[in-house]
């Protein structure tokens, strides 16, 4: 036994890496972004702020000042929020607080990758509910049933990912109130729907949610999230995240984006326009099947070995997302809603792989 089988944790070593394979691309449909980055006259005032802040000091240790902006930003009560580099690690943390080994966590699938292999590594009991066959629907009456039992967690992803079907608010509702622990929603494609949760968090004192600056908000590659939670748990979880968790810039940046809220309206306003045109395009492909999206991307299943297309669309320097190792996803793409000239290049270059199917 080497020194790494002998003391690094058999559940750690067990994982697989989190990793994507690196290919040279002429678009990029595969991650989710926002295919809209920031004009530069927004990127010229982020660059003024940035410059005028000390960086050579340590953030607010409470970073009291952004939540109470993203508080009055969302109309909740700055305790409520908690910062996070990236919302799996607000998502992490919050699960890291509750659960110890053996713990029973309700879940779906297929679902949000990262939700399994954080229990994976708490070492909890994932107790998953498969969604339904014929559309990735939530399957709300068993959920309803098993939240009954002693589950301290249940993580729900809404919109989901990588189906883009949202469990509906009264659906929701019905779950939070039979639930015995917390309810987690992931929402991190919330802003692509017309559905509001927050309410919910003043009703209900078992109700998480998380979200993230990554998709709507053109900040992939800046890395920052939130959660919304109970004020109580709020305490007890900033307890557990690491000290200056969050960089001075990041904190300045978020702030600046909170301002320029506009720009970030609009081009969730052009994807959700280009999504039901990318989706009428693919329903028109008889060798596939597209399912409507409330998020900013869209599954398709193939009729025949997905490979096809999937290696017929990066030799056309096209990238899409391989989900077909998820449960219940043999033969699927996730495909990220680009720009409209993106989308047509898709559509084209699927014309012609599928017409040789």
């Amino acid at each position: 036994m080497n020194r790494v089988e002998k003391f690094v944790k058999k559940v750690i070593r067990e994982r697989l890496p989190y990793s994507l394979p690196s290919i040279k691309y002429i678009v990029k449909l595969n991650q989710n972004e926002n295919p809209y980055d920031l004009p530069d006259s927004i990127k010229d005032q982020i660059l003024e702020k940035v410059r005028s802040i000390s960086w050579n000091r340590y953030p607010d240790l409470t970073y009291s000042a952004l939540r109470e902006k993203i508080g009055r930003w969302l109309k909740v009560d700055k305790d409520r929020i908690i910062l996070g580099n990236g919302s799996n690690e607000v998502l992490f943390f919050i699960m890291f607080c509750m659960i110890s080994k053996g713990d029973m966590v309700l879940t779906v699938a297929p679902t949000f990758s990262m939700i399994d292999n954080f229990l994976r590594i708490l070492e909890a009991e994932n107790v998953v509910v498969y969604l339904k066959r014929d559309d990735f629907s939530f399957p709300v009456e068993i959920l309803v049933k098993k939240a009954k039992s002693n589950y301290k967690l249940i993580v729900l992803c809404s919109p989901n990912n990588p189906t883009g079907t949202k469990i509906e608010k009264a659906e929701l509702k019905e779950i939070i109130e039979n639930a015995q622990g917390y309810v987690i929603v992931d929402e991190a494609y919330i802003d692509f729907t017309d559905q509001d949760l927050k309410e919910y968090v003043y009703k209900y004192d078992n109700l998480i949610l998380v979200r993230t600056f990554s998709k709507a908000f053109s900040f992939a590659g800046g890395r920052f999230g939130y959660g919304i939670l109970p004020v109580d748990l709020a305490i007890e979880v900033r307890k557990a995240m690491f000290p200056y968790n969050l960089s001075s810039i990041t904190e300045a940046i978020v702030s600046s984006f909170i301002n320029n809220e506009k720009f970030i309206k609009e081009s969730v306003k052009k994807i959700v326009e280009q999504r039901e045109i990318l989706f009428n395009g693919l329903r028109k492909f008889d060798n596939i099947k597209a399912y409507k999206s409330d998020a900013n991307f869209i599954l398709i299943k193939t009729y025949f070995d997905y490979r096809i297309l999937y290696k017929g669309l990066i030799e056309k320097g096209i990238l899409v997302r391989d989900v077909s190792y998820y449960p219940l996803l043999e033969n699927h793409l996730r495909i990220t809603v680009g720009k409209p000239e993106e989308n047509e290049l898709l559509l084209n270059a699927m014309d012609e792989i599928l017409s040789r199917v």
